[in-house]
């Protein structure tokens, strides 16, 4: 799989992320300040939650540039099947009768990425799943807590 494809769809998606977080915001921002938005009596907030809006959503827009970059400097490695897991490894695992892809990068976790007809899903290094995840090896098996279970999964193949 072209690793290099997938942290390019994975920077379109924080992007257009990026753009309605700034729609986002500048509404808000807006709001705050709008002749409507003062406070009719001690108990009127809606001026001062639009601020507050407008800054949580500014500090995000910052958040997901900062992780973009990492993504842009993040090294992509070519994996033999007796390597360890690192960043930037593709990795089929199965449980049970189900199998799964997941691409383990530095940041942009959750987003949905296609490769080659196959559906992969981006994993962090510091989610649970990652941190279960480096340091393995084909064949073992990841013993993951998601909320108050644990799940294994077999490591299938490494690339």
């Amino acid at each position: 799989m072209n690793k290099k494809n997938l942290i390019e769809q994975m920077l379109i998606q924080l992007q257009a992320e990026v753009e309605m977080l700034e729609a986002s915001a500048k509404s808000a921002s807006s709001a705050a300040t709008h002749e409507e938005s003062k406070p009719e009596n001690k108990y009127d907030t809606r001026g001062l939650e639009a601020s507050y809006l407008a800054g949580a959503q500014t500090a995000r827009i910052e958040q997901v540039k900062s992780g973009m970059a990492l993504l842009q400097q993040m090294q992509l490695k070519a994996f033999a099947e007796d390597d360890a897991i690192a960043p930037s490894a593709i990795i089929e695992l199965e449980s049970g009768e189900q199998k799964s892809f997941v691409f383990l990068v530095v940041s942009g976790a959750g987003l949905q990425l296609r490769s080659e007809g196959l559906k992969l899903v981006a994993v962090t290094t510091s989610s649970p799943m990652g941190k279960g995840l480096i340091g393995k090896f084909v064949g073992d098996v990841a013993t993951i807590k998601i909320g108050d279970s644990l799940r294994e999964y077999e490591i299938v193949s490494v690339e």
